[in-house]
């Protein structure tokens, strides 16, 4: 975003070389301006806006320090000058000047009101979206961020995070989700929360917009062209992530934050944008529309696309909620001095303990946990309540484990 009164001489400005040439050492990409950026920011911009936003900074910041300088400069001076000195009668001042008077007056008015209208212009860019950007739901909710996409995908991928709550975890109990979008392609983010207010936050593309409940705001981005030689991990059973044409994928991670305090676990409402090419994002999204598998795998996804893995561990460390780690077949004590088996927290009993404690959070409060949760009547279907049973029920988080098949059950002896 170059000022109005540089443009003529920018187009005029030969390719490369010189100072203020697009080209060249001040402007160019590796210039001043980007060593600068990276400077006070840790890196350039990684959208077009985000790059506005930058250079509109610069400009500002630019210009301040130049008047810091001129005035402070100024400043001395007179002081040196005009001091008192003995014997010398002081100088009566001039009752005003009109010329200097103006000019003090309407400069920077003038480069005030650039910078008015730059930053506005700049502001309804970013938030009024191209009519023909992918559309995603961005839902807010004490203490993660979930993405829906416009098939009804919801990225179940995540990575760990080291909790600030619980430091001496060896793994950490916060799950980061990761949502997918594609390169060089306008992303408008629909926002809203389930709780309170949130602010979806990403540094990297210079993007900050509320989210409130009970109403919509939308914010947009358009990612740049990947750059680097970072490629997509392997996947779950360890083989490579390749496209369509057999080799690596590559990508960019952007880190997500809320910036709008929401509570005691704020800190650690993260998220990740990863921004890949347009051909493996298409595979990705239909793919991600519905979990495949079994009934364990699939709850092993639903676990992270409904929101679980925020407060719930899988390793057996505290988090926000109880950890689901021999959450089934142990014995568990409430606040309201009942408690169940380990033989309850089996078969039907368990099956109908976690649907309750689902729905009507407040029931049964595990001892040592606040009643906090939110209700999912309605956001729960009947059958991914039977794909999370059966994660919980299985060797994956519970050492006593349901039954996965006949060769789990002994045979009765024949009489």
């Amino acid at each position: 975003m170059t000022p109005d009164f540089m443009t003529p001489l920018l187009a005029s400005a030969p390719a490369d070389g010189g100072l203020l040439s697009r080209g060249g050492l001040f402007l160019a990409e590796g210039g001043l301006m980007d060593t600068w950026t990276r400077f006070n920011f840790g890196g350039i911009g990684a959208s077009k806006f985000a790059r506005d936003a930058d250079h509109l900074f610069f400009w500002i910041y630019l210009i301040s320090a130049f008047f810091f300088v001129l005035l402070m400069g100024m400043t001395a001076w007179f002081s040196f000058k005009y001091r008192w000195k003995p014997g010398k009668v002081p100088e009566r001042s001039a009752s005003h000047n009109t010329y200097l008077e103006l000019a003090w007056s309407v400069i920077p008015t003038m480069l005030l009101v650039w910078m008015f209208f730059k930053g506005f212009w700049g502001y309804v860019d970013g938030v009024i979206s191209p009519a023909q950007g992918l559309t995603i739901d961005v839902i807010g909710k004490q203490w993660s961020w979930n993405a829906v996409y416009p098939n009804g995908a919801v990225s179940s991928e995540s990575t760990r995070a080291r909790s600030l709550n619980n430091p001496g975890s060896e793994n950490g109990v916060q799950d980061t989700p990761i949502f997918y979008v594609p390169e060089a392609t306008p992303v408008t983010l629909r926002l809203s929360s389930e709780d309170v207010i949130h602010s979806f936050w990403v540094p990297d593309m210079r993007t900050k917009f509320d989210a409130f409940p009970n109403r919509y705001t939308s914010v947009w981005f358009e990612g740049e062209r990947i750059t680097g030689d970072k490629t997509l991990p392997p996947d779950k059973k360890g083989n490579p992530t390749l496209g369509k044409d057999g080799k690596p994928v590559p990508y960019t991670d952007h880190w997500v934050f809320c910036a709008e305090y929401c509570g005691s676990n704020h800190s650690e409402m993260m998220a990740i944008i990863r921004v890949v090419p347009r051909e493996y994002f298409k595979h990705w999204m239909e793919d991600a529309a519905t979990p495949k598998g079994t009934l364990v795998e699939r709850g092993q996804a639903y676990y992270k696309i409904k929101g679980c893995n925020a407060c719930h561990s899988i390793d057996g460390t505290k988090a926000i909620g109880p950890t689901w780690k021999n959450l089934y077949g142990y014995e568990v004590n409430f606040t309201d001095g009942t408690g169940m088996t380990a033989a309850e927290r089996t078969g039907a009993t368990f099956a109908e303990y976690f649907k309750t404690s689902v729905f009507n959070p407040g029931a049964k409060i595990v001892q040592g946990y606040p009643n906090q949760m939110q209700s999912y009547l309605g956001r729960l279907s009947d059958e991914e309540m039977r794909c999370l049973i059966a994660y919980m029920s299985s060797p994956l988080l519970t050492d006593r484990p349901a039954p996965q098949s006949v060769d789990d059950v002994p045979e009765n002896e024949k009489k």
